[in-house]
């Protein structure tokens, strides 16, 4: 299925703007989640004993080393050689797509479109808030204050505007919704009125931090090896909880850290506490009334439709809104066709207004695009989108 790059483009000129991004996005410097969804899974299906938290506690702990933990400054800041290129490269690759798009929407010559673009994410970093912060763009995270800062969808509403000192002309100014549908690393529960509050220096994050180094390395188990059956696993449990120093408190206390954090884990069991629920069904609902807006532009990268609840809300969108077109990239031409699996989970399609496209089948005036092979955040910034900005 081919795709000329100035139908994309037309797309863009008269659609209404919206991206989901995956965690194929912030590779290299992070980990996607491989098996620790299906493992964690399977977990929550045993009895809950001190076995099972021992396990569970060290799937927790290698999602917290690979996804959490990295974003804190006392990891970036003591960043060296392969690793420092790594972060460098993935924040630099965010801040092109953002200043990217702010450029296309501030030169579309259509004004009855909103300047706003929608950027959902099931990602928990924090590469987008560091990149509009180094841009200087505008981002709407959805909290609200400053001093005493608390999360409210109503937020997402907003429209901000600068108004002229010489001539009172009001104008819109680009801003960049960023929906994070699985929470976030910096989201902590009060605890008190289901609140969810705002901790950008990730102070929750180093005392989970400080809590997993209470216990030693082989404390914990390779929960996550696929050669090991839940049987085997249980028993390597058991001999830790042989040693002279074992103390379950110890896996307890992390994991009660743990939890403060308010994000969807990894397993089929998404939502699990009223905080969970109140405020991420209303981020699902946020993003199905946008899919439903009259001309609707969706684009989907960094993403395998993996989570059910989105394939199915996608699907759903797509069968009652003729007028939403959905452009999928996908990473190379063979991980196509497990994102298409993936999504028909979700139903069956009745309109013809979804593509899915690997690097190859962009063209230009019937050509593919030199030097595409493959549809990571910096090539489509660069192959893609800001072609479309500068010929606008």
């Amino acid at each position: 299925m081919n795709m000329e790059l100035d139908d994309i483009k037309k797309l863009f000129e008269s659609g209404r703007i919206n991206f989901l991004f995956g965690s194929g996005l912030s590779i290299p410097y992070l980990s996607t989640l491989g098996s620790i969804e299906e493992r964690l899974t399977e977990l929550n299906n045993l009895p809950k004993n001190d076995e099972n938290t021992i396990l569970t506690a060290s799937v927790y702990r290698q999602y917290f080393n690979n996804v959490i933990w990295p974003n804190h400054k006392n990891v970036i800041n003591h960043l060296t050689g392969d690793d420092r290129d790594k972060y460098s490269k993935v924040l630099h690759n965010y801040e092109s797509f953002l200043g990217t798009m702010n450029l296309l929407v501030a030169k579309r010559q259509v004004p009855l479109l909103s300047k706003k673009i929608n950027i959902f994410s099931t990602n928990i970093d924090m590469f987008i808030e560091r990149a509009s912060c180094s841009k200087g763009i505008e981002l709407n995270d959805g909290f609200r204050g400053h001093m005493d800062t608390r999360f409210d969808e109503d937020n997402f509403s907003k429209i901000l505007s600068k108004e002229s000192l010489h001539y009172q002309k009001v104008s819109e100014i680009p801003t960049f919704n960023y929906i994070k549908i699985h929470g976030s690393s910096n989201w902590i529960d009060n605890g008190t009125t289901n609140e969810i509050t705002s901790d950008d220096s990730l102070e929750q994050v180093k005392r989970i931090k400080d809590a997993i180094d209470e216990l030693p390395d082989d404390d914990f188990i390779n929960v996550i090896d696929s050669t090991k059956t839940i049987d085997e696993l249980t028993a390597s449990a058991r001999t830790v909880m042989t040693k002279d120093s074992f103390s379950i408190d110890s896996y307890k206390k992390f994991m009660t850290e743990y939890e403060k954090i308010v994000m969807v884990n990894p397993n089929k069991r998404k939502f699990s506490t009223t905080v969970l629920d109140m405020h991420f069904y209303e981020l699902l609902r946020l993003f199905s009334n946008a899919l439903e807006q009259p001309n609707a532009l969706l684009l989907v990268a960094g993403f395998s439709f993996a989570d059910e609840h989105i394939a199915q809300m996608t699907v759903r969108a797509a069968n009652n809104n003729p007028t939403l077109q959905i452009i999928v990239f996908s990473y190379e031409s063979g991980a196509k066709t497990a994102i298409i699996n993936n999504l028909s989970k979700g139903g069956s399609f009745r309109n013809n207004n979804v593509k899915f496209l690997a690097p190859e089948d962009v063209t230009v005036n019937g050509q593919k695009i030199n030097d595409l092979d493959k549809f990571d955040l910096e090539s489509i910034t660069d192959k893609i989108l800001n072609k479309i900005a500068n010929s606008i």
